[in-house]
């Protein structure tokens, strides 16, 4: 393997880790619920979603946390959690093009400046 081959592999796998952890952070994205009804199908991801969350067994309001109240993703073991491989797929593919078309960007504005 040659010193350039190398480099574009390093360069690749550092391509993949950086969108997989960008893809991953989008579950962290906080919803803002206005009406227990909301509970039922909670979406998450970025920018398209890949995971769908039933949180109905949570009451807000009344006994519960007072509306609006901001939801973030809860444990799957106690929620019923649908994982979506394609949107997840497409997801990654968009980070990785997003990050790549950056880490260009930023290599032509440096070796623009030399």
């Amino acid at each position: 393997m040659t010193v350039n081959t190398y480099k574009k592999s390093c360069m690749a796998v550092i391509l993949i880790f950086l969108s997989l952890i960008a893809t991953l952070s989008s579950l962290s994205i906080p919803h803002t619920i206005h009406d227990n009804s909301e509970l039922r199908v909670l979406r998450y991801g970025w920018p398209i979603d890949f995971v769908v969350q039933d949180s109905s067994r949570y009451s807000l309001g009344g006994d519960g946390p007072p509306l609006p109240y901001v939801w973030r993703i809860a444990s799957p073991w106690e929620n019923p959690t649908t994982f979506l491989p394609a949107p997840f797929l497409l997801d990654l593919i968009f980070w990785c093009g997003f990050l790549a078309l950056l880490g260009w960007l930023i290599y032509r504005i440096s070796k623009g400046q030399r």
